[in-house]
């Protein structure tokens, strides 16, 4: 069965091809007709987009900035960027370590809690 695909497959091939060559004008339109139908659909389905979410018809069209413009406007930038902040002066500074320092208590489990019995002690008394 594999040899006789690979017998077939290779002569169907060469005949498809040879079709092809012998009625060019043919497979041209057929071509053709495929692109404008595709073509076709495919502004059809661009426009129904653009009216249901307002989107643009071209991509290109879009009013947003794209990437050379985005990077011309920061080279051109007059602002300058903001600088880091001056250390905190010393009192400052001591008054957040001392905050920092200060232990946070330890949450200990109390020993008194109990378990509280569900439903399943329920069903097991009445039975």
């Amino acid at each position: 069965m594999k040899k006789l695909f690979m017998i077939l497959v290779p002569i169907i091939c060469l005949l498809a091809f040879i079709q092809i060559l012998s009625n060019i004008p043919y497979f041209l339109s057929a071509i053709g007709g495929m692109a404008l139908f595709v073509g076709v659909f495919y502004l059809g389905y661009r426009l129904y987009l653009s009216k249901r979410y307002g989107t643009p018809v071209k991509k290109g069209s879009s009013k947003a900035p794209n990437r050379s413009q985005i990077r011309k406007a920061q080279r051109t930038s007059t602002v300058k960027p903001p600088t880091k902040k001056s250390m905190p002066s010393s009192s400052k500074q001591r008054d957040l370590n001392q905050k920092q320092l200060k232990k946070v208590p330890k949450r200990r489990s109390s020993p008194h809690l109990t378990v509280i019995e569900g439903k399943n002690a329920k069903k097991k008394k009445k039975a």
